[in-house]
């Protein structure tokens, strides 16, 4: 198993508020990123991460071999740009729930992946692991999802968006995506979260 910085740790070094009432549980394969994409391998990740530290003045040259190439070149920019739709309608901030929080750069690198696209304020943390990153199944990845919301019982309203299927405990709170993000997605999301 490997061992991560917990991620109420990262919140506090990088003065990230917790105090969102309206959280997205947001997977990223399938989501937004297709399943089997791979354009990534077309392109020179170390030019990258030279242009992107210059541009953000943070070191993307340490992403090089960790995932960097695929952010950028795979992550689907119609996906983000639905989830960012639901973020301007709803007001929700986003929750890392995708088995690429499995990186012992954890939470600050998915941060700097979603800087790319604007997006690294509305990260507010990952889910707590509660096993190990070999065995990594949707009850696993539900029962981090609820342990999350049993520690910061003040999030009124959530939703769960996975391209795997969830099981009944929280069926109310969870879109299914087929492909990537869809704008049927979009509607059953803000729908969700806007609920009162």
């Amino acid at each position: 198993m490997v061992n991560f910085v917990p991620d109420f740790v990262i919140k506090e070094s990088l003065k990230m508020s917790v105090n969102a009432s309206k959280v997205i549980f947001l997977d990223i394969d399938g989501v937004i990123k297709r399943n089997g994409s791979a354009m990534y391998c077309q392109f020179d990740s170390k030019q990258l991460a030279k242009d992107l530290t210059k541009k953000y003045k943070t070191d993307y040259k340490k992403y090089v071999r960790e995932g960097l190439n695929v952010a950028y070149y795979d992550w689907d920019n119609q996906a983000i740009d639905r989830l960012k739709e639901i973020i301007r309608q709803t007001g929700a901030k986003i929750v890392i729930s995708s088995s690429w929080k499995y990186h012992p750069l954890g939470l600050k690198r998915l941060i700097d992946f979603f800087r790319i696209y604007n997006l690294d304020k509305e990260i507010i943390g990952i889910t707590e692991n509660l096993g190990d990153d070999r065995y990594f199944s949707m009850e696993l990845k539900q029962n981090e999802i609820l342990h999350y919301l049993d520690k910061y019982p003040h999030i009124e309203s959530f939703v769960i968006i996975d391209d795997n299927e969830f099981n009944s405990d929280v069926s109310t709170n969870f879109v299914q995506t087929d492909i990537l993000l869809s704008d049927k997605n979009v509607i059953q999301c803000i729908q969700i979260l806007n609920k009162t």
